[in-house]
């Protein structure tokens, strides 16, 4: 199986080949479409990697969270090691059949296959990244309304003393906030008595997972699209920082006006925003003289900066080569956003909804609730194609 390390420089490889089929003096069509299908590859890849790595922070983080056992004072680290494997245990035996007794099975036997990969094959997709670089703030699970204040002291300086007359006047901060409500969201998996019964792999992982991943990919949705309810769209919220000079187009100098409106405070923790098909067509942007505007950073090989700033990738922002969408965001997203969770996700069981049909049905959900945080000096800004 390979490693996230052999997955990365797997992806450099395939950017270095499509850039340099894209760059072409006379680019064919049999190339423009083994160009695409690279770029294909790597979004696959990309996914694959970001999905590994954050089911290895997943474990780490649990590992790190889960309270040692209090045990008697001589006992060592054997006790601990078994009871956490107990408690593992439990919990699938819980997934798998809702109770806390043995379950064993006899003429059952008779259908369960004798041989079964337990790797579970799954579609990938790439979920959660501008999820990362929003503001957070997690809160109790009471659901109570969270009051949010901004101040705006920018336009006060100091006034010079000329005299005994002089008077300096009173400048107070602009003061303003906002009351944040969540909204709980959910997902659902219903699994067939036979399934949980006969199935030979790591049922409880794979739920956990399966969940895992929905709600990072909805919190990554619900971002960049809004609900028309208590989560503001990152898009509609952000502030016109360009507009593109061309119709269904953007260029070098549309990405350095937005690069430039940007207040220099939010520069040093600025990303980039865009889908990964807008991340293609920009590989092949080129200057006056044939050259790349975009070069890959050449520790990593790949385009994951453009004039310095890093890119964050988000699916389901639109296309920027689209007219009239705004398909790239510039900016200190953590300053400009806020990401409400109120506690974390919860996951219920139900083994009598679907009794007539033999099935279980496992129910995750959570509150959420997102909102601009621009005071005034707008640390998100857009580039809006003509």
């Amino acid at each position: 199986m390979p490693t996230i390390k052999d997955m990365c420089e797997q992806r450099t490889k395939l950017i270095t080949d499509a850039q340099a089929l894209v760059l072409g003096e006379k680019v064919t069509v049999e190339q423009r479409a083994q160009a695409n299908k690279m770029v294909a590859d790597v979004e696959i890849l990309e996914a694959d990697i970001n999905t590994a790595q954050r089911l290895e922070k997943f474990e780490l983080e649990s590992r790190s969270s889960v309270k040692p056992p209090r045990g008697a004072p001589a006992a060592g680290s054997d006790e601990s090691a078994e009871k956490s494997a107990k408690e593992v245990r439990a919990f699938e035996h819980y997934i798998r059949t809702g109770e806390k007794r043995d379950l064993t099975t006899t003429s059952m036997g008779a259908v369960i296959p004798q041989l079964f990969n337990s790797q579970i094959v799954d579609a990938q997709k790439l979920v959660g990244n501008l999820v990362s670089v929003v503001g957070k703030k997690v809160t109790d699970m009471s659901g109570a309304p969270l009051k949010v204040g901004m101040t705006n002291d920018t336009g006060n300086t100091l006034t010079t003393m000329t005299g005994e007359t002089t008077v300096v006047g009173e400048a107070d901060p602009a003061v303003s906030g906002f009351i944040m409500q969540v909204d709980t969201v959910a997902t659902s998996v219903k699994v067939s008595y036979q399934e949980l019964e006969d199935n030979s792999f790591d049922v409880a992982s794979w739920i956990k997972t399966k969940f895992g991943i929905r709600y990072f990919r909805g919190l990554e949705y619900l971002l960049a699209n809004g609900n028309a309810s208590n989560v503001a769209s990152v898009v509609s919220t952000a502030t016109l920082g360009a507009t593109s000079e061309a119709a269904g187009l953007i260029g070098y100098d549309d990405f350095v006006a937005i690069y430039s409106a940007l207040d220099p405070a939010y520069e040093g923790n600025a990303n980039w925003a865009m889908n990964s098909t807008t991340r293609a067509r920009v590989m092949g942007l080129k200057d006056t003289l044939g050259r790349p505007l975009f070069i890959p950073n050449p520790n990593s090989g790949v385009l994951d900066h453009i004039l310095g700033r890093p890119i964050v990738l988000s699916q389901p922002l639109p296309t920027a080569f689209t007219s009239g969408n705004v398909g790239v965001l510039y900016g200190d997203f953590n300053e400009g956003y806020l990401l409400r969770t109120d506690g974390p996700m919860s996951i219920r069981r139900s083994d009598d909804r679907f009794v007539d049909s033999l099935e279980t049905i496992f129910v995750a959900y959570a509150r959420v609730g997102g909102h601009s945080t621009d005071a005034g000096t707008h640390p998100i800004l857009a580039l809006h194609t003509l």
